[in-house]
């Protein structure tokens, strides 16, 4: 790269990274140092795409393509994110979810925490963002290594205790009806699972949790606040032990939440139906991270990586 490039490039960044407000010198200039290397500049090659980042990032609201996005969700994250990431991976022992890291782990302490340094971005970034700030971050291949999984290529054996089921079952695809509400037409759609629960007890559940006994494989729901949550039966007949659909990915569109996937996935209408007999699975199992879960009877949640 010559120099007259590569000053065209750190420009473009420091534009960038000067229209976004109400940050200090001292923050912006870190930024800009952390962005300031070749995979974010070849982000930047096009100049529509950087002036029309530059004019949404200071303000001004227009729409912006799926690419000018993923520049606009680097430019305001990335440094922050690397800014704990890093930390972070030098000292892993758990495969936790980047969102958990994000809002828990505190870089400057080296713990987690109830807030973690990164906290805001946590609760400004969706699943699509997280994924755009994995992929171009300088630890994705850190990352990569760290969710790898080596029983990925295996079929789901529902048998099996529902910590082991709810990760196996990350990035599968079922083919399912989805309600016209949450798709741009009506149909039967591949219905990539991203995010899930596991719930194990050993003592005797209520009604409302009955869907926890349900024989392995089996789909059936738990009634909460007026939603319908989907689960699958795992382990033995008649042993409480389940595991909740809570996020998805139709066409793109992710919908997240157990109580708006049961809705979108008439989580009613699938009572009894069994996965993998009834509902073919397909695909291979998605690397992905563990969340600690907070939910009585939880074991912890899994989500895409």
């Amino acid at each position: 790269m010559s120099l007259d490039t590569d000053l065209e490039n750190q420009s473009k960044v420091m534009s960038l990274v000067g229209a976004l407000k109400k940050l200090d010198q001292r923050t912006k200039d870190s930024m800009i140092e952390t962005l300031s290397r070749q995979s974010i500049y070849d982000l930047l090659q096009n100049q529509e795409d950087v002036e029309a980042v530059q004019a949404k990032l200071s303000g001004r609201r227009i729409p912006l393509t799926p690419e000018q996005k993923d520049i606009a969700t680097v430019i305001q994250y990335l440094p922050g994110f690397e800014a704990v990431i890093g930390p972070w991976l030098g000292q892993a022992e758990q495969a936790y979810a980047v969102e958990f890291v994000l809002a828990h782990y505190d870089a400057r302490k080296e713990k987690f925490t109830d807030k973690g340094t990164a906290a805001n971005i946590a609760n400004k970034v969706g699943f699509d963002e997280i994924q755009t700030l994995r992929r171009h971050s300088a630890y994705s291949d850190e990352l990569k290594k760290v969710y790898r999984w080596r029983h990925r290529k295996r079929d789901i054996n529902f048998n099996e205790d529902a910590g082991y089921v709810a990760r196996a079952l990350i990035g599968r695809n079922i083919t399912l009806e989805v309600s016209p509400e949450f798709v741009d037409r009506a149909g039967t759609y591949k219905v990539k699972i991203i995010e899930t629960e596991a719930f194990e007890t050993d003592k005797e559940v209520t009604k409302s949790r009955y869907c926890m006994r349900a024989a392995p494989g089996q789909l059936d729901v738990m009634p909460h606040r007026g939603q319908n949550l989907l689960n699958v039966g795992t382990h033995k007949v008649g042993e409480p032990s389940c595991v909740m659909i809570r996020a998805v990915d139709i066409g793109g569109n992710v919908i997240e939440g157990p109580g708006r996937v049961g809705s979108a996935l008439s989580a009613t209408g699938l009572r009894s139906l069994v996965l993998g007999i009834n509902i073919p699975i397909e695909g291979i199992t998605a690397p992905s991270g563990f969340i600690p879960g907070t939910a009585e009877y939880s074991l912890g949640k899994y989500k895409m990586q």
